[in-house]
């Protein structure tokens, strides 16, 4: 991969995979179509009075004729495939034209496990370009999993987030803070409103990482998916966290440009959800740089994914250290930091990043819309 690194990453190049995808799709469902379209019947009437050799479903076909489960089946497959055929062309398209990269770069190549073989794979390719298929799933459209490339004399830039603060451990997490405070980084925390954010020891690091030049986002009332509420059960627990959040920091979003931030618990949207956060604006964000740390507990491993993956316009994604299996978040970090400014990142906040994106290059800047 090193060695061809380079040339896979060139935009021509990198084009080839969603093209291949759009062409072989397309041509499944010209074939589908041809055996159920008017032409196509046309078609296979002309090949049986010429042959007479077509087969005894198609025969019944051409005539018209509902003739049974074989007919329709067919008809089904062919509009499931016209379906998947314009999915695929659309996604040709987007990864022809927007500037995501393929990541191709070394990715810890002495792991053995699977999950990190699948993680690696999966970065391999590229999570942006992952990204492009939430797209169209339902309450993904308006999703941010990364911002445009940051053109300008600044740099390449990318935003660290942390999930699940402030977290039951408030002794590692006001480690994270000092960590972060030495290294003059700031991030954005994607909050849960439990007893351990609002309770005293919560709400003094609460207050501490807004005064370090954090962000604060939303992340729910508890560590669970949201997408079982009904509409109005998701709106009432948006309006709570605030109102819980705002107790503790008077003035949220902090800052008057701040934009409002969501990351759904466990990554999980549906439209309802979708619909309560555009109406209470909300900007709904995930992210493109994700090496499953809730799960794998390899620090070299996440180091070396956000090290070489990231990429300009990059949302990382760590998790808060409140219980052992995430305390290597902070090991993560003392790694990864400072590899990535040897590569001339800088770190800002979320509403950093994609507003100063949207101004250089706003052709990119969701990369799944």
């Amino acid at each position: 991969l090193k060695t061809v690194g380079p040339w896979l990453k060139a935009p021509a190049v990198r084009a080839v995979p969603g093209w291949v995808l759009a062409g072989c799709c397309s041509l499944l469902a010209l074939g589908r179509w041809a055996g159920q379209a008017p032409v196509g019947r046309r078609m296979r009437a002309v090949a049986l009075e010429s042959t007479q050799r077509l087969p005894r479903t198609f025969e019944h076909c051409h005539r018209g004729r509902w003739c049974g489960p074989t007919c329709r089946l067919r008809f089904t497959f062919g509009l499931v495939a016209v379906f998947f055929a314009s999915l695929a062309f659309q996604l040709g398209l987007r990864m022809g034209s927007c500037d995501c990269d393929m990541n191709v770069r070394g990715l810890h190549p002495e792991a053995g496990g699977f999950s990190e073989l699948l993680w690696s794979s999966i970065h391999w390719f590229g999570f942006r370009n992952l990204g492009m298929l939430l797209a169209f799933a339902p309450g993904y459209s308006q999703t941010y999993f990364a911002a445009g490339r940051h053109s300008g004399q600044s740099g390449p830039a990318c935003a660290i987030t942390v999930d699940d603060g402030v977290g039951k451990d408030f002794t590692h997490f006001e480690q994270l803070l000092d960590f972060l405070k030495s290294e003059s980084v700031h991030a954005t925390f994607f909050v849960i409103g439990n007893g351990h954010t609002t309770g005293d020891s919560g709400a003094r690091l609460l207050r501490r990482a807004v005064q370090d030049g954090h962000e604060i986002g939303n992340h729910g009332l508890a560590d669970a998916a949201m997408t079982t509420m009904s509409g109005e059960a998701f709106d009432l627990a948006v309006q709570e966290w605030e109102r819980r959040i705002r107790a503790i920091l008077p003035q949220w979003p902090v800052r008057q440009e701040d934009y409002k931030w969501f990351r759904a618990p466990k990554g999980l949207m549906n439209s309802k959800m979708a619909a309560v956060l555009e109406r209470r604006g909300y900007q709904s964000a995930l992210g493109d740089i994700y090496s499953d740390d809730f799960a794998i507990n390899d620090a070299a491993f996440h180091a070396n994914v956000l090290a070489n993956v990231t990429s300009d316009g990059s949302v990382i994604i760590l998790h808060a250290p409140d219980r052992p299996d995430r305390f290597q978040t902070l090991d993560i970090l003392r790694t990864a930091i400072p590899l990535l400014q040897a590569r001339g990142f800088r770190f800002a906040r979320m509403t950093e990043l994609f507003s100063t994106s949207a101004q250089e290059e706003p052709a990119c800047s969701r990369c799944v819309v």
